[in-house]
């Protein structure tokens, strides 16, 4: 920049403070002094904070408007990462906000947000998890888009830190949806490269590349040059994973080349260390423990335990690899400390898998059965995890449904006891009459039967119908999970009478839950109607269906062997994979899974086996049969 424009810029700058100062007089309203706080928290968050001390004096006393204040000192804080004081202040006010009979929900959205985004900088994703998920609950999707888009990035991002990758693509998934059905491009852009992100840890290179090369076109489109370094840097990772070297350091360098003149410490520290692990990667030791210990001095200037952890697990790497095996274990215990201090998942299942490696090259194997005890316990937790957000989600839809069938058979219920009582007033009716004229008497009695048994009918038809409903599915028609357990007992004794086959089929919708985020409920009901007419126009008639809870649907193959239920597995799912849908809705698929009953087991193993399989599935990238 010339001299001239540097003048220019700093007479902008002096001009700006002098406004500011001018707009901040002391008889202006509260509301008007908080408003311009915010818009100068964006451009100069050290000239907002002693803002923010200067209004505290002002309006001590004034709760609401104190809360506010605390807030907006908070993001100045977050914004000078000054981040251990920002939760000082953030962690109270919180408390404070749920504390309240009647908090003001925005604010509580905000404040838990911030303080996501605090312990997120601070690589705490567990309570920073926490923390947005709070503000996910509490945020109103009609009159604040913007920021719902926002928790959901961060949301993923600290999934990501905790090693969740599937967690993290379905949340991913969802950001990017709502960004985009709300116009949001700087929200999309950011989902889109987490969602990248979380397919690379999956080792899925071509999800990850295609969301990756679309990330980087719309940073270059934006100007975004931040999102366009690390989409670039992220192709090459691609590239090393595919053992392309020549290809991923010409990438990798052009990202180095481009994050320095940004000027931004983090993008420059991140290239560099990837590049380093392209040099591992081709065996390349000297040059690339250079480079990580570069990004261990640097990460310890920034104080960012992240970075420096995942330095140190590489230099590690590099000891074990060239015949220093002492030396690369008493580091990886150390990392392995600030790991789990700062409970960094995906870095300390890195760093327990090097150890073991290390301590079975040296024989000293009851040492490295105790780590493998402690990262399968770790992978354990992290399976859970995975699997209790799929069970929440899955038992939230199950219990509402339970609501709309108790609601149906009170109603039938009521049905029955007018009927009931329509009796009782016939019966007494002719009572009378037999006491008023005893003439009447057969006429009336002849009626009276004749109503009784019309009752009877009447309420044995109900109670058909009531028992009818018990056993379906209220929404799609299809038998329900009692009735289907019922049925399963009668395929089961035939099968191990006849000593003939049978296979299960667990069948789940993929992303369901964005179709009923983002398009609505009845939308979503209309979709799950859909796929069970689908479904149903592939089962045979000694086969059977039904919902099983949620999105989930089961199926009982009578007669078939393994190769015969794989092939009808995969006709279900191209079938609906092949549905006619309204323009601009999100393609359907669905994961199966698939498990053949074992002569005289209980069939709730098989069920437990095709729900196993399901999951795998759901794991290796969903639309598929596995089993």
């Amino acid at each position: 920049m010339s001299r001239k424009g540097t003048l220019s810029l700093a007479s902008l700058m002096g001009l700006f403070l002098l406004v500011t100062a001018v707009a901040f007089p002391a008889d202006q309203p509260p509301e008007s002094r908080i408003t311009q706080l915010a818009i100068m928290l964006k451009s100069d968050p050290a000239k907002a904070l002693e803002e923010t001390l200067k209004l505290k004096e002002a309006f001590a006393g004034k709760k609401e408007i104190m809360q506010r204040i605390a807030l907006l000192q908070g993001k100045a804080l977050l914004g000078l990462s000054r981040f251990s004081q920002a939760e000082e202040i953030l962690r109270p006010l919180l408390e404070q906000l749920i504390a309240s009979p009647e908090p003001d929900s925005l604010l509580l959205t905000r404040t838990a947000f911030t303080l996501g985004q605090v312990l997120a900088k601070q690589s705490r994703p567990t309570e920073a998890e926490a923390a947005l998920k709070l503000a996910l609950s509490q945020v109103s999707p009609e009159n604040a888009a913007e920021l719902r888009g926002d928790i959901l990035v961060e949301l993923t991002r600290s999934l990501i830190m905790m090693g969740e990758p599937v967690n993290a693509a379905d949340n991913a998934t969802e950001a990017l949806e709502w960004a985009r059905e709300h116009g949001l491009e700087s929200t999309a852009l950011k989902a889109r490269f987490l969602l990248a992100y979380a397919y690379r840890n999956l080792e899925d290179t071509k999800k990850a590349r295609h969301h990756f090369q679309l990330a980087l076109a719309a940073a270059r489109h934006r100007k975004n040059f931040r999102y366009e370094v690390m989409s670039m840097n992220e192709l090459g990772n691609i590239l090393v994973m595919e053992k392309k070297f020549d290809e991923a350091m010409t990438i990798k360098k052009a990202a180095l080349d481009r994050a320095r003149q940004t000027k931004e410490e983090y993008l420059i520290t991140i290239c560099m260390h990837d590049i380093g692990y392209a040099l591992i990667s081709k065996r390349e030791f000297t040059p690339a423990l250079a480079l990580f210990q570069e990004c261990l001095t640097r990460g310890e200037v920034t104080k960012n335990p992240r970075a420096m952890a995942m330095a140190r697990t590489n230099i590690a790497y590099i000891y074990s690899q060239t015949g220093k095996p002492d030396l690369a274990l008493k580091l990886s215990y150390q990392t392995l400390e600030i790991a789990r201090q700062h409970k960094l998942g995906e870095i300390e299942t890195n760093i327990l898998t090097q150890i073991i490696d290390v301590l079975s090259s040296k024989g000293r194997y009851h040492e490295a059965l105790i780590r493998r005890q402690e990262l399968d316990k770790l992978q354990s937790e992290k399976f859970k995890r995975e699997l209790d957000r799929k069970v929440s989600e899955i038992q939230s839809r199950h219990h509402l449904m339970e609501k709309e069938s108790e609601i149906r058979i009170l109603k039938q219920d009521r049905e029955i006891r007018n009927l009931q009582l329509g009796r009782q007033r016939i019966l007494t009716a002719s009572m009378i009459a037999l006491a008023i004229s005893f003439a009447l008497l057969a006429g009336l009695a002849l009626y009276g039967y004749r109503a009784k048994r019309r009752a009877n009918q009447e309420l044995q038809s109900l109670n058909i119908r009531l028992d009818d409903l018990s056993r379906s599915d209220p929404l799609t028609g299809l038998s329900n999970r009692r009735d289907m357990l019922e049925k399963l007992q009668l395929l089961q004794a035939r099968a191990n009478r006849e000593k003939s086959p049978l296979a299960l089929l667990m069948i789940d919708m993929d992303g369901f839950k964005s179709i009923d985020d983002t398009l609505g409920h009845n939308q979503g009901d209309r979709v799950l109607r859909q796929v069970a007419r689908a479904l149903r126009s592939r089962t045979r008639g000694q086969d059977l269906l039904a919902r099983w809870g949620g999105e989930e649907f089961l199926v009982a193959l009578s007669g078939a062997d393994r190769n015969a239920a794989f092939k009808a597995a995969e006709k279900y799912r191209k079938t609906v994979e092949e549905l006619e849908l309204p323009p601009k809705h999100p393609r359907i698929t669905i994961t199966i899974g698939l498990a053949i009953y074992n002569a005289d087991e209980d069939v709730q193993k098989t069920i437990t086996r095709a729900d196993n399989h399901l999951y795998a599935g759901k794991q290796a990238g969903r639309n598929r049969v596995v089993g």
